[in-house]
């Protein structure tokens, strides 16, 4: 009965244990994409950070920024005759992002993967889109067609996307948040397993 008790005692920590690292692995999974749009003489090079968990693929979406999909976004717009300059989330009030039925591998460069209709990055308008709109007064860049930003609030050169590929990132470190839960887990089994060495050391009556 006692050897039955103890693993009883042991066994609510471990199930706690086992509950909040799972909770921990479904944490955010943000995905960076460094993306250029390009013409011949004017250039937009920047990236976009996205909750993977809430990118549709395939699928569509407009996301309203801001919005829990989109986590960052900065943008350079050099060589333009108009609207240079570095531009960040806050300058934007829209993110389009549709894979027109196919579904892209987000492991790779995304520009030229097949859909359903063509390949992504088709600026006729049957190949997908990826485009940014600019909040109104902020001098940002503003997608004017498929695959087409346009500086200088839209009227300026416009550049169609060149490329879209992932960021490879290097092996993160554990949260503090992560390391938090383990460590309080790990307290948990300390305390049950100090409570079950008292209990077997108390004389049978």
């Amino acid at each position: 009965m006692t050897g039955w008790m103890s693993i009883r005692r042991l066994a609510r920590p471990v199930f706690v244990l086992c509950v909040l690292l799972q909770s921990a692995a479904a944490s955010a999974a943000p995905i960076t994409f460094d993306f250029i749009f390009e013409t011949d003489a004017a250039r937009a090079a920047g990236f976009i950070t996205f909750e993977s968990t809430l990118l549709p693929n395939p699928g569509t979406a407009d996301f309203f920024l801001p919005d829990p999909a989109v986590l960052d976004l900065r943008v350079t717009v050099t060589g333009a005759a108009a609207g240079n300059g570095t531009f960040t989330l806050a300058d934007f009030d829209q993110v389009t992002w549709d894979t027109q039925g196919g579904t892209l591998d987000l492991s790779r460069e995304l520009v030229g993967q097949p859909t359903a209709i063509a390949p992504w990055g088709t600026s006729s308008g049957v190949g997908g889109d990826f485009n940014l709109f600019n909040a109104m007064g902020s001098g940002a860049p503003n997608g004017e067609f498929f695959f087409v930003l346009c500086a200088d609030q839209g009227f300026g050169d416009c550049m169609l996307l060149r490329s879209m590929r992932p960021r490879v990132p290097a092996a993160p470190a554990p949260a503090l948040s992560t390391w938090g839960l383990v460590l309080s887990a790990l307290l948990l089994l300390a305390v049950a397993a100090r409570g079950m060495m008292r209990t077997a050391r108390r004389p049978i009556r």
